[in-house]
């Protein structure tokens, strides 16, 4: 239970500072709405995966999911800068 609650905690602030972040840099809303698409998208079909392959989500792998989320946010980044420039 503690693990989850700090992982909860994190996965909030680290989403409330990469919201923050993409407002500050790029100065529009576009990119935010299509960086949470995509990693809701991400999460959506791990969940679905997971869910299809075992009865239950371990702790372990929220914390593996977590840090593969900011990768997948590192590309949509990536992208936009591009774009940017």
């Amino acid at each position: 239970e503690q693990a989850e609650h700090d992982l909860s905690i994190i996965g909030g602030g680290s989403i409330l500072a990469t919201a923050l972040l993409i407002i500050l840099v790029f100065r529009s809303f576009t990119p935010l709405c299509i960086s949470l698409l995509t990693v809701g998208c991400g999460v959506m079909w791990a969940v679905f995966a997971c869910s299809l392959a075992f009865p239950s989500v371990h702790v372990l792998t929220l914390g593996f999911g977590g840090s593969l989320i900011g990768v997948c946010a590192d590309y949509s980044f990536h992208f936009f800068c591009h774009r940017a420039a």
